[in-house]
C-alpha cells in the first residue's frame, strides 16, 4: 500500500518513472522534487524499516520482529497524511474513490451520498445512491419525449400519426413517472455479468434498498417513489452498503467502457472496376 501512494504522489508530481523503481527509488525522487523543497519524507525511517520486514518475509521466508510490527498501523496512516497534505494538498480522510467517477452527475450524487453517510442521515443516503445509479442504468431507457431534446426523436414524431401512436402507447403503459423506465432486464444482467459485476448486488441496490425514482430533466426535479407494499429499511448497515456498491459497481462498469474500442466512421467516393461507390 505505501509503494503504491509513493506511486500515487510520483504521478501526481509528473515524476518520470521507468517502471523498474524499487521502494527507495519512490522516495529519493519525490525528496528531489521542488515542491519538496529539500525536506526529507516524514517517517521515511519508519517506511524504510516496514519495506524491509516486507522483503524479509517475502523473499526469505524470515518473520518480522514483532516489536517493530506494533507502530506500522499508525505509522503508514501519519505517513500517508503527511504527505497528502503536503502533495495533493488535501487531507487524506477527504480523497475518495468518487473522484475517480468520470460521469459528473453521478459523481455529484454519490459524494452527497457520502456527505450524507457521514452525517447518519442514511435515508438520504441510499436515495443518492440510486440516483447516481438512475443516470448511468436508467435513464437510457426512458421513453418519454421530451420536443428538442433529440434531434432524432423530433424527426421519429415530426408526423401526426406517429405523436398518435405514441401518445396511445404512454396512455396504455404509464401509470406513473417511474414507468417511463423500459428497462431491458436480461440485456443489463447479460451486460453486467460481461462486467464482472454480480447481478445479485446490482439487484440489492435497485429493487430492495433503495427507492424507485424518476428524473424531469427539463424541470431539474426528481421523483422519488414510495411503495406501499414494501418498506426500505433505511439504517446505517444498508446505507453503508448502499455506498460502497453503487461506487464499486459505476467504477467498475466504467472501467469496462473505458476498454471497449471505436472505430471511427470515415466516408468517401471511390472508383472500383469503373464503378463509383461510397466507403
Amino acid at each position: 500500500a505505501v509503494e503504491i501512494f509513493l506511486s500515487a504522489v510520483c504521478e501526481h508530481l509528473n515524476i518520470e518513472m521507468t517502471g523498474r523503481e524499487y521502494f527507495h527509488d519512490y522516495i529519493d525522487k519525490i525528496e528531489k522534487h521542488k515542491k519538496n523543497k529539500g525536506h526529507p519524507l516524514p517517517l521515511k525511517k519508519q517506511m524504510n524499516i516496514l519495506n524491509k520486514q516486507r522483503v524479509n518475509i517475502k523473499h526469505f521466508c524470515i518473520l518480522p520482529d514483532i516489536e517493530e510490527c506494533k507502530y506500522f498501523d499508525n505509522d503508514v496512516k501519519l505517513f500517508f497524511s503527511e504527505l497528502s497534505l503536503r502533495f495533493f494538498d488535501r487531507d487524506i480522510d477527504s480523497i475518495s474513490l468518487v473522484d475517480l467517477i468520470d460521469d459528473v452527475n453521478a459523481r455529484e450524487y454519490l459524494k452527497k451520498a457520502e456527505n450524507d453517510l457521514e452525517k447518519c442521515r442514511y435515508k438520504d443516503c441510499q436515495i443518492n445512491c440510486r440516483k447516481a445509479l438512475y443516470i448511468l442504468f436508467e435513464q437510457p431507457y426512458d421513453i418519454r419525449y421530451i420536443e428538442g431534446e433529440s434531434r432524432l426523436a423530433d424527426i421519429l414524431m415530426s408526423s401526426r400519426e406517429d405523436k398518435r401512436k405514441y401518445k396511445e402507447k404512454i396512455d396504455r403503459e404509464v401509470f406513473n413517472p417511474i414507468d417511463f423506465i423500459k428497462i431491458k432486464h436480461e440485456k443489463i444482467k447479460n451486460e453486467l455479468m460481461e462486467m464482472g459485476i454480480e447481478y445479485v448486488t446490482y439487484k440489492n441496490l435497485m429493487r430492495k434498498l433503495t427507492p424507485s425514482v424518476y428524473y424531469y430533466k427539463e424541470k431539474k426535479k426528481w421523483v422519488v417513489m414510495k411503495d406501499l407494499l414494501y418498506r426500505i429499511e433505511y439504517n446505517r448497515d444498508n446505507a453503508h452498503y448502499c455506498f460502497k456498491n453503487s461506487v464499486h459497481v459505476i467504477l467498475e462498469m466504467q472501467r469496462y467502457k473505458n476498454k471497449e474500442k471505436w472505430w471511427k466512421e470515415e466516408g468517401g467516393i471511390t472508383t472500383i472496376t469503373g464503378l463509383t461507390a461510397n466507403v
